[in-house]
């Protein structure tokens, strides 16, 4: 499999496939031995799971391989049919690997099929334990992911898991709104110990290319809890709270953004951020405006102390 990573073009296809029947002959014979001595059996089970989620992301890394290193305008359609059947495969040999289903819906979103997108981003979050809301943006630029769209792309994202015994654990990470928020985080932050830095970046902008804003901003506010050194991180996190209502937070990551691109400027970034400070800094001064100032009612109270006081004397 590393050999793999480092190769490129069809020798590196070679390599995955090569690694995939080793693991799949280690995986034969874990599981005769699992059916075979109970006593092991939690232990193997594990183990199974483990080289499975191997096999699971040697198929997706195979899928980007055809899509960087061998994709060309003859050959697009076999390729990305050839990425599907490969992303299926990963799939199948592990359904609750967030990267096979998060690849589904890249292939998926690029050929401009948002709902097939949208109902596995949703299985891949669901599987971060990333809360999913049914219209994360509250109606602002996503109109066409509500009502009847959003009730069939949920009842098709549930379908995922059926087969897999996954169902049970697939409802209890849609009712994560019940969650304490301390322990949510905890499990998030396991489900994605194992994932890169450019894989949550990546999923994040899917999030806001489907409108997913609120699953968007917790995916960006993972990246900055691993590294918060990256400035284009800061301005994405922006515009997901921006899009979600959250004006202030917006304004507060895009000026981050703007100071640390003060040290390491990037024109267009730059250019950027100070469109997005722009179209937030009303609304941000609106929704402080709207807080209530503790101070002034200190003062109210203060005042009505000494009106009792003079009515006594």
């Amino acid at each position: 499999m590393y050999i793999g990573q480092l190769s490129e073009g069809q020798e590196a296809i070679q390599c995955f496939q090569k690694g995939i029947e080793l693991l799949s002959k280690q995986l034969a014979t874990l599981r005769a031995f699992h059916s075979q001595i109970d006593a092991e059996r939690q232990k193997n089970q594990q183990e199974i799971e483990q080289i499975g989620r191997q096999i699971s992301s040697a198929y997706c890394s195979m899928a980007e391989v055809y899509q960087v290193d061998i994709k060309n305008a003859e050959n697009a359609a076999q390729v990305d049919q050839a990425c599907d059947k490969l992303l299926q495969s990963a799939v199948g040999a592990c359904a609750k690997n967030p990267e096979a289903f998060a690849s589904l819906a890249g292939l998926r979103l690029s050929h401009g099929m948002a709902d097939d997108a949208l109902r596995y981003l949703t299985r891949a979050l669901q599987l971060m334990h990333v809360r999913v809301g049914a219209n994360n943006n509250n109606g602002k630029n996503g109109q066409n992911n509500t009502n009847g769209k959003n009730s069939q792309n949920n009842n098709n994202t549930s379908s995922l898991s059926n087969g897999n015994g996954n169902d049970n654990e697939a409802k209890s990470m849609d009712d994560g709104d019940d969650d304490d928020e301390e322990e949510l985080m905890l499990r998030q932050h396991e489900a994605m110990a194992d994932l890169s830095y450019e894989f949550k970046t990546n999923v994040g902008k899917m999030c806001i290319d489907l409108n997913l804003y609120d699953a968007g901003a917790q995916m960006f506010e993972a990246c900055l809890a691993d590294d918060d050194h990256f400035v284009a991180t800061w301005y994405w996190a922006g515009v997901c709270h921006m899009n979600n209502n959250d004006p202030m937070t917006a304004e507060e990551y895009f000026q981050r953004a703007q100071q640390m691109l003060q040290q390491c400027p990037l024109e267009s970034l730059n250019n950027a951020i100070i469109q997005r400070l722009q179209e937030v800094k009303q609304a941000a001064a609106a929704q402080r405006a709207s807080i209530p100032d503790d101070d002034d009612d200190d003062d109210d109270d203060d005042d009505g102390n000494d009106g009792d006081g003079g009515d006594e004397a």
